[in-house]
């Protein structure tokens, strides 16, 4: 398990929670118009979301240092960041309030869960055969 893997994590997730959005949007969204401006909007929503979760890539951070000082297995490290973020984004969104609130929180929820259940948390380096060959 790396350090690197809350990165791709954090990336992933801030990268699928406007998809999902706008997806759900499409399906079930009242007005057939409401992907076309949420599209508009993108590049604001990623600023700020990247703002806005700038405290828990921080939290993340230091519960997997610790996690890894203590040795504790990979699927529990797993599960301890994704909890940590989904209860950092209900956090964020409860203090922010709004009328899109509910709808953010599920997108960017479900988000973490599906990033955090799709990236991989590698723990050893992997020699390639190449390497390992011209080294006999």
């Amino acid at each position: 398990m790396r350090l690197r893997f809350v990165s791709r994590y954090w990336l992933a997730t801030l990268l699928l929670a406007p998809s999902l959005l706008m997806g759900y949007e499409w399906m079930f969204g009242k007005f057939v118009g409401q992907v076309m401006s949420y599209l508009e909007i993108l590049p604001v929503i990623l600023v700020f979301s990247f703002i806005l979760s700038l405290p828990t890539l921080l939290l993340c951070y230091l519960t997997l240092f610790v996690l890894l000082k203590k040795q504790v297995h990979q699927r529990i490290a797993r599960l301890t960041l994704i909890g940590l973020t989904v209860g950092g984004v209900v956090l964020t969104m409860q203090s922010l309030g709004g009328s899109l609130g509910v709808a953010l929180m599920s997108a960017y929820s479900a988000a973490a869960i599906l990033s955090g259940a799709f990236l991989s948390m590698r723990t050893a380096h992997t020699t390639s055969p190449a390497t390992s060959s011209s080294s006999q």
